[in-house]
């Protein structure tokens, strides 16, 4: 179902932030690292 709210952040960004929250429920640590930031262009901050 899509929620129209979403339709601000690109395709990027949203698959980026699923990858952040599997991360975070898998407890990786880094939750997100260097090669990630280099890949998707995306720090913590920005996502």
């Amino acid at each position: 179902m899509l929620h129209y709210a979403t339709l601000k952040y690109s395709p990027s960004m949203v698959a980026a932030a699923a990858v952040f929250a599997a991360r975070c429920t898998l407890n990786t640590s880094p939750v997100w690292n260097e090669t990630l930031k280099m890949r998707t262009l995306v720090t913590e901050k920005n996502s």
